[in-house]
């Protein structure tokens, strides 16, 4: 038996559709290097960003501004611990 921690793979994005930001709200159950991507439906990495987090619930915000109208795949890798999203972007 193994004592891997409980992970929480609901990876929630809000608002959605957007205009300007979307954020992400997630928990990690431990500190964490966190690698969130932003892909467009035929798959091209469109933003990509590492940032260090401490374990508990995060939120991390995304400009939307400069992203055409569409949908989008954010991918969220801290290791163990992968989530899969998609939002929408309107103007």
């Amino acid at each position: 038996e193994t004592n891997k921690p409980t992970l929480n793979p609901k990876l929630n994005v809000y608002p959605n559709p957007t205009t300007d930001f979307t954020y992400l709200s997630y928990t990690l159950p431990s500190k964490s290097l966190v690698n969130i991507n932003i892909y467009d439906v035929r798959g091209k990495l469109i933003k990509q960003n590492t940032i260090s987090q401490l374990a508990g619930s995060q939120k991390f915000e995304i400009e939307c501004k400069s992203l055409p109208i569409g949908t989008y795949f954010v991918k969220l890798d801290a290791g163990e611990y992968v989530s899969t999203a998609k939002f929408v972007v309107i103007k």
